[in-house]
């Protein structure tokens, strides 16, 4: 046999273990180490001229093997409109006499109904970012092995989806929102639900940015939306407001005496399999707030999960336990760094800080939030925009109402953004 034939044999070989590679089965360390030890003895020193020669081709199957494993890695999802016209940046309008459809790659979709107004703002691996901008859409996330990845933004409210199917509505006159959730489980946060809200199968959340949120189990259809507006009229919920006498007054009576007077105390306790983001979801803050007192505060914000931490922070802002909410977010940032709730964190601090009087901190944190990204990044810019207009004047908060306006031109601090570039 010729050199020539020789080492094109080991190119075919080193070939086929570049396809061979492409499979996790067939990749084995046995299998590579086997092929390296014929190519070599194959090989027996060739000249410099075939080295050369061979150097593009071992280039071109290695540029091939990573093409391939990229590929497999990193696939975006993809969409296409039905019933509507797709403007530039993604943005949606259904007719006034017919459903629009969202139809993404993986399977999942988004349907609006007429009148309603949404877009589409980025694409991932694994999902989408989707803005409702005006009206009620349906929402399908096709569940999908190691997780979807899809984002619904309704104004300031947040909601995360791995995997289920909602009716989501949201009205931009009066700031409220309605989600009806049909299957799996969801994740809400906005004003009033900073630290995020799960919802589950069967429920209904109502949020407003003025009164709060309100969850109720779901005993009907949800109610039709207006033909001519597009708009569903949303019934604000009851307030909700994080101070200690609306608490009060929304918690059942929990003490011990009470307990011991009307019925023994192991009944009195909250089942143990409920968790305290649950609690906190249907307003039960004193239990949440018993057994971390129990535990001990310094001992809780230690060791607690991230989840138990946040429900925490929650139920100690909602119970007039400010400096006991402040410590479970420090803790957050602190043992959690890098998550998306560790940046929420960042933003409740700062509006601890700024309800404190303290400005220079609430804007170090509010750029903690902006830089980390999460659900708050706009609400920390268009806040901090504010605070900077009130210590340094118009002028001085010109870049960042200009920055605000760039990203989210129709949030809620763009109506005083203009009003500052128009000084």
């Amino acid at each position: 046999m010729s050199e020539d034939t020789k080492l094109v044999g080991a190119l075919g070989d080193l070939a086929c273990f570049g396809a061979e590679a492409r499979s996790e089965q067939s990749a084995s360390s046995a299998g590579r180490a086997e092929f390296i030890e014929r190519a070599m003895a194959e090989r027996q020193r060739p000249s410099r001229r075939y080295v050369w020669g061979l150097a593009p081709a071992f280039a071109a199957v290695a540029v091939t093997i990573v093409f391939f494993a990229v590929r497999r890695h990193h696939n975006p999802v993809d969409f296409t409109v039905e019933g509507a016209l797709q403007s530039s940046g993604g943005f949606i309008e259904a007719s006034t006499d017919h459903d629009a459809l969202v139809k993404f790659t993986d399977g999942s979709t988004v349907e609006l109904t007429p009148g309603a107004t949404g877009r589409v703002n980025a694409l991932r691996d694994r999902g989408a970012r989707f803005s409702v901008e005006r009206g009620e859409v349906t929402v399908h996330v096709q569940k999908r092995e190691g997780g979807a990845d899809y984002d619904l933004d309704a104004g300031p409210y947040g909601v995360h989806v791995t995997g289920t199917k909602f009716e989501l509505a949201w009205n931009p006159s009066t700031e409220s929102m309605m989600l009806q959730l049909d299957e799996g489980s969801v994740v809400v946060s906005g004003p009033h639900a900073e630290a995020g809200v799960g919802l589950r199968a069967g429920q209904t959340l109502t949020a407003s940015v003025r009164d709060g949120v309100h969850i109720r189990e779901t005993t009907s259809e949800p109610s039709a939306v207006p033909a001519e507006t597009g708009t569903p009229e949303i019934s604000p919920p009851p307030p909700m407001n994080p101070t200690t006498a609306d608490t009060a007054s929304a918690i059942p009576e929990t003490s011990a005496c009470a307990s011991a007077s009307t019925k023994p105390q192991a009944e009195a306790e909250p089942p143990k399999h409920v968790s305290w983001a649950e609690r906190v979801a249907k307003g039960d803050f004193a239990s949440v707030l018993a057994e971390a007192d129990n535990q001990g505060i310094d001992s809780t914000t230690s060791s607690a999960s991230l989840e138990d931490l946040m429900a925490l922070a929650d139920a100690a802002r909602y119970g007039g336990r400010g400096a006991t909410s402040a410590q479970a977010l420090r803790a957050v940032r602190q043992r959690f760094a890098g998550s998306k709730p560790a940046s929420t964190a960042a933003f409740l601090l700062g509006r601890m800080a700024e309800d404190g009087g303290n400005a220079g901190s609430a804007i170090q944190l509010y750029d903690a939030t902006i830089s980390e990204g999460g659900a708050f990044a706009g609400e920390a810019l268009g806040r901090k925009m504010l605070l900077v207009r009130s210590q340094s004047g118009a002028s001085a908060a010109r870049s960042l109402a200009d920055q605000y306006l760039q990203i989210f031109p129709k949030g809620p601090y763009a109506d005083a953004a203009k009003s500052i570039e128009a000084q």
